[in-house]
């Protein structure tokens, strides 16, 4: 079976709340959910957590091509 390949490419960031200051060293975990996807521009939910903690959420825009 072939795998799927896709390139994400030229996104936006949008409605962004910054919680919690991330400093060098910080493991960051990035989750994001994909909410839509209309012909090749995808929208996600992301959410940005250091230690368990909430530090970023957005609303991110993408092209998969």
């Amino acid at each position: 079976s072939r795998g799927l390949e896709m390139c994400i490419r030229e996104g936006g960031i949008k409605s962004a709340k910054f919680r919690k200051v991330v400093r060098p060293g910080d493991s960051l975990r990035l989750e994001v959910t994909l909410e839509k996807i209309r012909n090749n521009v995808g929208l996600g939910k992301a959410i940005a957590t250091v230690d368990g903690k909430k530090a970023c959420t957005a609303e991110l825009t993408f092209m998969i091509g």
